[in-house]
């Protein structure tokens, strides 16, 4: 491997300047034969906090990767033995069982932190019954691809 010094380099190439702007140094080369890493798309926090609030189904999923799981805390499942959704199909029928439930929704809270985020929501039913969903997401090639959920249950008389 041709290093920086065999090219007269005094002092070795910090591979975050090497990488240049808009590249991230690839960690697994050492040395000037480093090639750019491709960053991965991006992830529209706005536009799926818009998609939730809108129950835009479709749009919902498509920012899922098709291997993506979600773990889900409520009281049914305790955090020792939360339930798992796995992959799209699994997730589309949890989407379309929170839909039938016709909540009002909000979506609060969101924390962007690159290649991972955070949100609440606020579920609003008929009866009064408010659900406070608490979730984080980790990002792989501009999708999610993991989910951890945890469902609060807080009943209101108005």
């Amino acid at each position: 491997m041709t290093t920086p010094q065999a090219l007269g380099a005094d002092e070795p190439v910090d591979p975050a300047v090497q990488a240049g702007p808009g590249r991230r140094p690839d960690q697994r080369v050492s040395g000037v034969t480093q090639l750019p890493v491709r960053l991965p798309p991006t992830f529209d926090l706005q536009g799926f906090r818009e998609a939730v609030e809108r129950r835009d189904l479709a749009y919902q999923l498509a920012r899922y990767a098709s291997d993506a799981d979600i773990r889900i805390v409520d009281p049914d499942h305790p955090p020792s033995e939360p339930r798992l959704l796995r992959g799209t199909s699994d997730i589309l029928t949890w989407l379309v069982d929170a839909q039938a439930a016709n909540l009002d929704v909000e979506v609060t809270n969101l924390i962007d932190g690159g290649d991972r985020f955070a949100f609440t929501q606020q579920w609003r039913t008929a009866d009064g019954t408010a659900v406070v969903p608490v979730s984080t997401a980790e990002l792989q090639d501009g999708l999610i691809a993991t989910q951890h959920s945890i469902l609060a249950w807080v009943r209101t008389w108005s």
